[in-house]
């Protein structure tokens, strides 16, 4: 049932297994001022006040999100993403929190579940059962697919398959 998905989100993780080399990527103990703007010896800037968003790196981080469709990886992890754009955890963290207003479990979350909403509506994968359509998507259970299609969209995804939104 999910073999194809593996066989694609195998070739995927093989096309980038090496960062992306357009971006630069400091020396130790410069990273985050590097890949955000914050300079620790900028005294202009108040305690709690937040760090300005850097545009570049959120559009890198969605670009290779969508082009590598990253969220098929039901075993994803920010680490994984940080390490295939060359910067820290904390950077990629930060800038989605700050750039996209959410975290990154939510920003992975949203592409699988339009994903699965794309393909349940399109007719293509009537072949499937609504749980092999949510792992072929990147969900890795049954409980959690369920809790974060409800929590995203309002309703269950089965309501998907009996006429309702």
């Amino acid at each position: 049932m999910r073999q194809n998905s593996l066989i694609e989100i195998h070739k995927n993780l093989q096309e980038i297994s090496e960062p992306v080399k357009d971006l630069p990527v400091a020396g130790p103990g410069m990273q985050d001022e590097l890949n955000t703007g914050y300079n620790p010896k900028d005294s202009s800037r108040k305690p709690g006040q937040s760090l300005p968003i850097n545009e570049e790196l959120l559009t890198k981080i969605i670009q290779v999100t969508e082009q590598h469709q990253l969220y098929l990886n039901e075993e994803l992890c920010i680490a994984d993403l940080a390490r295939q754009i060359g910067y820290s955890t904390k950077t990629i963290s930060g800038c989605i929190n700050q750039g996209l207003g959410k975290s990154f479990s939510l920003f992975i979350n949203e592409y699988r579940v339009n994903l699965f909403i794309e393909r349940k509506t399109s007719g293509n994968f009537e072949h499937l059962s609504i749980m092999g359509l949510a792992y072929d998507c990147g969900f890795n259970s049954k409980s959690s697919f369920n809790r974060i299609f409800k929590e995203l969209k309002g309703y269950s995804p089965k309501a998907l398959t009996s006429g309702g939104n």
